[in-house]
């Protein structure tokens, strides 16, 4: 299947692969991770509030604050510098 850029967010599959090039295709040598941490900003911003600390972490908040339950997802956004 030949998918094209600008089709982009018709479905989500297509938006799934974009995403997939833009994290891939940002800068994110361990230690130097800005670029990267920018695309996952940009992509929660929709969602609810999205800060970056000090240490490069991303930490959004999506929903609500005050519900009796809460989930974390944590992950590495750092690659392997070629």
């Amino acid at each position: 299947m030949n998918i094209q850029i600008s089709d982009r967010r018709k479905d989500g599959k297509i938006h799934m692969i974009d995403l997939l090039r833009r994290l891939c295709g940002a800068q994110g040598s361990s230690g130097d991770e800005n670029d990267v941490a920018q695309v996952v900003k940009k992509e929660l911003a929709p969602y609810g509030e999205v800060t970056i600390d000090q240490n490069g972490n991303v930490i959004a908040s999506i929903g609500n604050p005050f519900a009796s339950k809460h989930i974390l997802l944590d992950a590495h956004l750092d690659q392997i510098g070629l």
